[in-house]
């Protein structure tokens, strides 16, 4: 009992309150399904790409998904606990940049990452739903990355 008591008292003492301890979400993040969307008479391949940055808590990235059509554009969030919420932007001329928010205005939290072991599971929010839906799990392919902040995602990044 006492060595329990040791226990909580180092716990409490090691995670102050009001004081996450944020889980690592940097490096490049993949998803790949061949053959995934069918758009009649093809099929074509789906894939997300993520690099991500952390300083603390805070995350940004880039990010780029292909299918039948392209998007990219830029990321960025707070992690809490295993777990960020996302605001995104598209590159101008990426599919949706005509009516979605583009580099470097980003738009409302609409996507959360939750890391799962070695594995980071993307939902998107259902408005209609009113529910967080899984889109895709990406698989960490790299753990440091060298890429730079680009400047089209706006002056709030990482510093260099």
């Amino acid at each position: 009992m006492r060595y329990l008591a040791l226990a909580l008292l180092t716990v409490g003492i090691t995670a102050s309150p009001g004081q996450s301890l944020a889980a690592d979400l940097s490096g490049y993040w993949r998803y790949f399904q061949r053959d995934a969307i069918e758009v009649s008479p093809r099929t074509y391949d789906h894939s997300a790409d993520f690099i991500l940055w952390q300083r603390g808590n805070r995350v940004y990235g880039t990010w780029s998904e292909s299918g039948y059509r392209g998007s990219q554009g830029c990321v960025k969030g707070a992690v809490k606990s295993r777990s960020m919420q996302a605001q995104m932007c598209l590159e101008d001329g990426s599919f949706g940049s005509e009516s979605g928010a583009v580099c470097p205005a980003y738009a409302p939290p609409r996507d959360r990452f939750d890391l799962s072991g070695k594995s980071l599971v993307w939902y998107r929010y259902n408005d209609q739903t009113h529910k967080w839906e899984k889109y895709v799990t990406l698989t960490r392919r790299n753990s440091i990355s060298k890429a730079t902040w680009p400047k089209k995602c706006g002056a709030d990044g990482p510093a260099s």
